[in-house]
């Protein structure tokens, strides 16, 4: 992890993957009680980007399942959620949750980069400072059927590990990075993949639960 060729000259925190908590040194374990679903597919009009929070199912492969493919079909959640929005407005958590990301196959061929999952910026696109990750973890890919999946664990904690508790609060950049294959002008008949990186600003203690 962390192989991204302006890793150090971008400001670019380490990665999740590099900064995982072993159980026990925070305070209590990761049981979230919601999960955060993230639906994305790349159209010739631009991104579709939507999420809903959801309480944790007890079968979430087959329930993120159901629900990334209702608005793959039907540009609609199957079930009704919490709460939902579109194009990462009110990307926020207000306690521990996991994150489940999905791109849509049906869409401009894109993938997850194994090899560079999540990573967090110092700074905004609008160059506003942003806080250190140490709350989103663990980061993994996870090949459900017809579905490939990143899923990311939202610990909701703060520098020393501690449970995040009002007033305080934590603004961050996430950078997902893609790959997209795409054919270069001049290049030869080999299909290209090209880095993409999904930027929505998130934060804890933010909202409400969830």
């Amino acid at each position: 992890m962390g192989t991204f060729p302006a890793y150090e000259a971008s400001g670019i925190h380490t990665d999740p993957d590099q900064r995982r908590y072993p159980r026990g040194t925070v305070a209590g374990d990761f049981m979230p009680r919601y999960v955060c679903l993230v639906y994305t597919s790349f159209v010739p009009t631009g991104l579709v980007a939507k999420h809903a929070y959801f309480s944790m199912p007890a079968n979430l492969q087959a329930f993120a399942t159901t629900e990334f493919s209702a608005v793959s079909s039907s540009g609609n959640w199957a079930s009704a959620p919490i709460r939902q929005d579109v194009n990462f407005e009110n990307f926020t958590f207000g306690s521990q949750q996991l994150i489940v990301f999905h791109v849509d196959p049906g869409g401009t061929p894109v993938r997850f980069d194994p090899a560079n999952l999540v990573q967090f910026a110092e700074f905004s696109a609008q160059g506003a400072p942003r806080a250190r990750n140490n709350s989103f973890l663990n980061a993994e890919l996870r090949s459900w059927p017809g579905k490939e999946v990143l899923v990311l664990e939202n610990w909701f904690v703060d520098d020393n590990g501690q449970p995040i508790a009002p007033p305080l609060e934590f603004l961050h950049t996430m950078n997902v990075h893609l790959l997209m294959r795409c054919a270069l002008a001049g290049a030869d008949d080999r299909p290209h993949e090209l880095p993409v990186i999904l930027d929505p600003d998130t934060g804890n203690g933010t909202g409400n639960e969830p």
